[in-house]
């Protein structure tokens, strides 16, 4: 009986609904009851009945397949009166058709008992049929059976009614873009602005590019995209998708957990694995410098006024527990403060009158605390804190120095954090929990450590000095005056340095000796290395060749540029920052063969730019000298006569900024290494400074990358539709990194094998959605696109 809960309870068994309203007497003239089937799939009416109409319905509302019921009678197999039934898709359930019309005795109107033997079979889109087993029967199909004659013209009556409702479910479902096909799945493309493509992607291995080959049928005659490829297109466009990390892993994975089968967009197309989405970011430095116009008492007066008001200064002595006794605190905010003090006085040892930012000091706290109940009483020496004098480190106690943690000290850490004592402190707990140690011989800082605590920066100034801040300050440091004149240039100078080595920016120092050892360990010789001066010294000597020279030839082979005049070169490359270029001599037995255009020098020199390319610098320039060398300049900017050539961007990047204490500020040159301020007026200025530099790896800051587990690789198709993804759930202002996918992620030739995408096929992918103008009309669907 239907649920009379449910607004439309009979659907499309309104035979139903009128036997239901029937008054006597003309309910007596009609009656419908259930026939069972077994699980063989056989249907028995034991009795006499009057009248009878056998029909059947599918239990369940069809979709885009049909069901096809076919009945005999028992014994004997003769064929039901109406042989074989058939149910169109999208057929609604209770939609009952006549299955068998029983011959009656003409005087007293009724059938004798029969059984009938029913089988059934799911009927595709193209007509074929598929058998389904007899005890699935039971499940799919409902029998009635319909009693006397005004019955049966009740039934006929209402039979139209199903084949409304079918119509009508299927015009839905063509609006739908999992049930839509041919002309209508044509209409929802041209909603979304993407028509169906008469051809595909395909890779020739042999020129090394992607082609386009036409879709064809069965007898290779040319057809338009099929529905199926065409639907899974469009399912990156209906229902609109919202670009956040959720949706973009669910469009590029689908439910399940990560070691799960991919069930994303991409598993139609036959991808098993899972996409990982890395966000982690290669952060953004930043340094402080106060510079005062006029007199500079404005800058020693504020420095004085941070110290006394905000700073934090740990040490129990008359002056420090001064300076904070006079500040207007409530009674709650004195006793935090003081416990913060008495805990930094419980680890660290500080110098005289050190002071150090609340933030930085909490993250020190935290630092000493977890260091206690990981079982290390010891005190940690702080050799510098606040230094209004020290430069940008230093002069706001953003930052301080520490004495470098022993090695032993460091490797016991990890092994109580490997095998934590029980910690009741839940901040503690759970921080320690997050932690993955690792042993001095790898981090020699203790950076693991101390990063989970809150101090973003680790940073070896040299052997004697750790510098730590709760800010990302890294390398970065900037050099200039604290006063000048009102109205005068200040020049300023950002410096990312390398851990270790102030003179050497981190980008050019950590590239050149990841790609030594890379080298090196691969059978090269090493390079020489060269000073400032001998690198002038080379440029200047550096040979003019013929356009044909061999030198040139090996140049370009290996993707260099190849100067003829290399004159004019020299003085631009002595004007750029010194520490954000370098040169090195080639080997002797690489250089000569360059030199003699040997073909397997070009070979060589090809692999050794690509690991300055890996290692993350931007730029490479060779030159030869009137002595017989080979100079390659390196650069994490672009170098004249070569730009940008190992990267899509230059490696490293300063952006300047100026925030107003005292005065109307000034102007300051915003972008280089090195800029220019000038006030505007008496005061005191703080002068900003955000540095970027490239590590391998990492992200650059509004960027993710998409990566495929090792040994994953992707056919062509499977490319282009991973690109187009990722190009539609795409937030806007964030960049999508797939170099790693083009370099070792796609299989061109079907051999199992990754091949490198080349310059000229790395973005040979067409978008799936088109731009649309004003007065654009879609072309009609040609004919032989009309079916389903």
């Amino acid at each position: 009986m239907p649920d009379i809960l449910k607004p439309d309870r009979w659907a499309a068994s309104s035979q139903g609904n009128m036997f239901a309203n029937l008054t006597a007497p003309f309910a007596g003239g009609a009656r419908a009851r259930d026939l069972a089937c077994d699980a063989t799939g056989q249907a028995a009416m034991p009795e006499a009945t009057r009248d009878p109409l056998l029909v059947v319905a599918p239990a369940a509302a069809l979709g885009a397949t049909g069901l096809q019921v076919t009945a005999v009678l028992l014994p004997g197999n003769a064929p039901a009166s109406f042989g074989t039934v058939v149910f169109a898709p999208w057929s609604e359930a209770g939609a009952y058709l006549p299955l068998h019309l029983p011959t009656v005795d003409p005087n007293v109107r009724t059938a004798a008992p029969f059984t009938l033997a029913l089988t059934l079979a799911s009927v595709a889109a193209d007509g074929t049929a598929s058998a389904i087993a007899a005890n699935r029967i039971a499940g799919l199909i409902q029998l009635q059976l319909i009693e006397g004659i005004f019955g049966r013209l009740l039934y006929a009556l209402a039979a139209e009614k199903h084949t409304i409702r079918r119509q009508a479910r299927e015009l839905a479902a063509m609006r739908q873009l999992a049930g839509a096909a041919g002309n209508a799945l044509d209409r929802v493309g041209a909603e979304v602005g993407v028509p169906r493509l008469a051809d595909r992607l395909a890779a020739d291995a042999d020129a090394g590019h992607i082609v386009l080959q036409p879709w064809t049928d069965a007898g290779g005659a040319p057809i338009p995209e099929p529905d199926d490829s065409y639907r899974r297109r469009l399912a990156l466009f209906r229902p609109f998708l919202r670009a956040t990390r959720a949706r973009l892993d669910d469009a590029l994975n689908g439910p399940g957990a990560s070691n799960a089968p991919n069930a994303g967009l991409l598993a139609g197309l036959g991808v098993q694995a899972r996409l990982r989405i890395v966000e982690q970011v290669n952060p953004f430095a930043v340094a402080v410098h106060l510079i005062s116009a006029g007199s500079d008492a404005v800058r020693t007066h504020f420095l004085g006024h941070i110290r006394a008001v905000h700073l934090i200064w740990p040490q129990d002595e008359a002056t420090a527990n001064g300076i904070h006794l006079a500040r207007a605190l409530s009674a709650e905010r004195r006793a935090s403060m003081e416990t913060l003090r008495a805990s930094l006085r419980q680890s660290f040892d500080f110098p005289a009158q050190a002071a150090l930012a609340p933030l930085l000091a909490s993250a020190l706290e935290r630092v000493g605390r977890c260091r206690r109940a990981l079982g290390q009483a010891a005190h940690w020496s702080v050799t510098r804190a606040q230094d209004g004098g020290a430069g940008s480190r230093y002069e706001l106690g953003l930052g301080v120095d520490l004495k470098p943690p022993a090695a032993a000290d460091l490797d016991a850490l990890a092994a109580a954090v490997a095998h934590p004592p029980a910690i009741a402190d839940p901040e503690l707990a759970a921080l320690v929990s997050a932690m993955a140690p690792v042993s001095s011989a790898t981090d020699p800082t203790g950076a693991w450590f101390l990063n989970a605590c809150g101090l973003q920066t680790v940073y070896t100034v040299d052997a004697a000095t750790l510098y730590v801040s709760h800010l990302p300050a890294f390398g970065l440091v900037i050099a200039g005056p604290v006063n000048a004149a009102v109205n005068a240039a200040a020049n300023l100078q950002a410096a990312y340095q390398a851990p270790g080595d102030p003179a050497a920016n981190v980008v050019i120092h950590d590239g050149l000796a990841a790609t030594l050892a890379q080298w090196t360990a691969s059978g090269g010789a090493a390079w020489t290395a060269l000073s400032a001066a001998d690198a002038t010294t080379a440029w200047n000597a550096a040979a003019p060749h013929a356009a044909a020279d061999p030198p040139l030839a090996v140049f370009r082979a290996a993707g260099l540029a190849d100067l003829t005049a290399p004159a004019p070169i020299a003085a631009q490359l002595e004007a750029l920052p010194a520490e954000l270029v370098t040169a090195i001599a080639l080997p002797a037995a690489l250089a000569a063969a360059v030199l003699a255009g040997t073909p397997s020098a070009a070979d060589d020199l090809k692999r050794l730019v690509g690991l300055f390319a890996a290692n993350g610098l931007a730029s490479a320039l060779p030159l030869t000298t009137t002595d017989h060398r080979v100079i390659l300049t390196i650069g994490a900017i672009g170098l004249p006569g070569a730009g940008v050539n190992l990267s899509d961007r230059r490696s490293v990047g300063f952006r300047w900024y100026t925030v107003a204490l005292a005065g109307s500020g000034g102007e300051i040159k915003p972008i280089g290494s090195r800029t220019v301020f000038t006030s505007a007026s008496a005061g005191l200025t703080a002068v900003v400074v955000l540095g970027y530099a490239r590590r391998p790896g990492l992200n650059d800051p509004y960027e993710f990358r998409a990566d495929l587990p090792d040994g994953t690789l992707l056919t062509i198709p499977q490319y282009e539709y991973l690109m187009n993804t990722l190009g539609e759930i795409l937030p806007i202002g964030v960049l999508v990194n797939t170099f790693a996918l083009r370099q070792s992620g796609v299989d061109l030739n079907g051999d199992g094998h990754a091949d490198p995408l080349p310059p000229g096929a790395a973005r040979t992918f067409r978008p799936f959605r088109q731009d649309r103008h004003r007065g654009l009309v879609v072309p009609p669907l040609p004919a032989a696109d009309a079916g389903a």
